[in-house]
């Protein structure tokens, strides 16, 4: 019985791995921004910081 259960989450896991590869190799953008957006999370939120610290600063002025 437990090797049934091992021999399904087998099949399930392989199965994702094979449709992620399958995706990635249909679309290069989709793999691409997977890899880029915490990066441009990262970006996006200092560059949001850095603005409110300089509207401070000129409303402080």
């Amino acid at each position: 019985n437990a090797r049934r259960c091992y021999d399904t989450l087998d099949a399930i896991y392989s199965q994702t791995a094979a449709n992620r590869v399958s995706e990635a190799g249909l679309d290069p953008v989709t793999a691409l921004w997977s890899h880029m957006e915490p990066v441009v999370s990262l970006w996006f939120l200092s560059l949001a910081l850095h603005t409110i610290h300089r509207s401070t600063k000129i409303l402080n002025s």
